[in-house]
């Protein structure tokens, strides 16, 4: 017997996609663009959009529970609230403390045309070396401590990635 899954669209998928049960679900995003289309939808996803179809991108940070550990969680979120918040700010969005006074303006993690346009090794790379290290900001700080803790690294990459969610 084959099973259909119905979308909220109404349509129907004979074999929908299978989730491993120890995906951590809160790293999974779908970026909807609902303003973007044709080359700026490729440009932005990798993929064309088709006339009459979202486009979206599928911020593939499926990050499960052994992935990353609970210690290294929870030191992230220690270095995040230290480090990251006085110019990010605490959502994300560039609007720290600090930011009023920085030119160029931090990062808005928020932006899904953004997130749906860097690579997971790319902020991980901006973590560990710095804006300069990717041809951005200067003012971007290295974390150079945090080169023997590859998790807390994954765990602030996956921070900056439900950023983009909200």
């Amino acid at each position: 017997m084959s099973r259909k899954h119905t979308y909220a669209s109404g349509g129907a998928h004979p074999s929908p996609m299978r989730i491993n049960p120890y995906i951590d679900l809160r790293f999974v995003h779908i970026i909807f663009l609902p303003e973007v289309s044709g080359p700026a939808c490729l440009a932005a996803t990798g993929r064309t959009r088709r006339q009459n179809s979202p486009c979206f991108s599928l911020i593939a940070t499926f990050a499960s529970a052994e992935d990353i550990p609970a210690a290294a969680v929870a030191e992230a979120d220690t270095v995040w609230q230290q480090r990251c918040t006085t110019c990010h700010g605490a959502t994300g969005k560039g609007d720290g403390a600090a930011a009023a006074a920085l030119n160029p303006k931090p990062r808005d993690f928020s932006l899904a045309t953004w997130q749906a346009s860097v690579t997971d090794e790319h902020i991980e790379k901006t973590i560990l070396e710095g804006g300069q290290a990717v041809g951005l900001s200067m003012l971007m700080v290295a974390n150079p401590d945090l080169a023997s803790k590859p998790d807390v690294i994954k765990a602030l990459r996956a921070h900056v990635r439900s950023l983009g969610a909200k």
